[in-house]
């Protein structure tokens, strides 16, 4: 074999092998861009996924704290309608004591009056 025979024979078998090299190389350049592109949006999902998170447990904590808001009022309501209850039954008894002890100051004036003792009445009666 001549050398120039074998030197189109060796450039013919390069630009097989450059062409196959070529094929396996775009092959490999896929992939890599396809795990490039996947792993983009992964990283942007688990970003969204961050700032979902982050909302999520901002508007739970505005929801707790409107609610704790909302039931201040009742809360309040109910302790002052307790308070305003007990201060009724208070009152109510210290009447029904009032009602009694004055019945029993008026039936002892009556007593006093009608039997002529009473030193505001008879000191009354001397006026007459």
């Amino acid at each position: 074999m001549t050398h120039g025979t074998w030197c189109m024979a060796h450039g013919a078998w390069c630009m097989v092998h450059g062409a196959w090299c070529m094929a396996h190389d775009s092959r490999h350049m896929e992939h890599d861009a396809w795990h490039m592109a996947h792993g983009a949006w992964r990283m942007a999902h688990g970003a969204w996924r961050m700032v979902h998170g982050a909302w999520c447990m901002a508007h739970g904590a505005w929801r707790m704290a409107h609610g704790a808001w909302r039931m201040t009022p009742g809360t309040w309501n109910m302790t002052h309608g307790a308070w305003r209850m007990a201060h009724g039954a208070w009152c109510m008894a210290h009447g029904a004591w009032c009602m009694a002890h004055d019945s029993r100051h008026m039936e002892h004036d009556a007593w006093r009056m009608a039997h002529g003792t009473h030193s505001e009445f008879t000191r009354s009666l001397s006026y007459v």
